[in-house]
């Protein structure tokens, strides 16, 4: 059998897209349960995380959504899609946390003691 160019424009097509619909669903499946790291933490941990995030830390984050979307049609949309969800999901676990945590004044002040947050 013998394909021509479109027929294998159309095998390619077809790969492609098989391949970017198995990405994206295993990055869903991964990030049910941890969403943005390779251990998974307490809420209270991730909030102490996420508070004490330098501009360091942000771009080892980005780095990772980067590698996580690379490749795909619109990956620079998607990381900004997966920072935004990030910073909504913390910040909405801050306002249920409420007063129990930390400032991010506080963390700062306690990782430049060297106690750690």
């Amino acid at each position: 059998m013998t394909l021509t160019g479109t027929q294998l424009e159309e095998v390619a097509r077809e790969a492609a897209d098989w391949y970017y619909d198995s990405v994206e669903m295993l990055v869903k499946a991964l990030e049910e349960d941890f969403p943005y790291g390779n251990v998974k933490l307490t809420p209270a941990e991730q909030m102490q995380q996420y508070l004490a995030m330098t501009p360091e830390g942000w771009q080892v984050l980005f780095a990772s959504l980067e590698r996580r979307y690379r490749g795909l049609p619109n990956s620079n949309q998607k990381i900004e899609e997966a920072a935004t969800r990030y910073v909504k999901r913390m910040e909405t676990l801050r306002s249920q946390f409420g007063s129990v945590m930390p400032s991010s004044e506080e963390v700062a002040g306690k990782a430049e003691m060297g106690m750690g947050a």
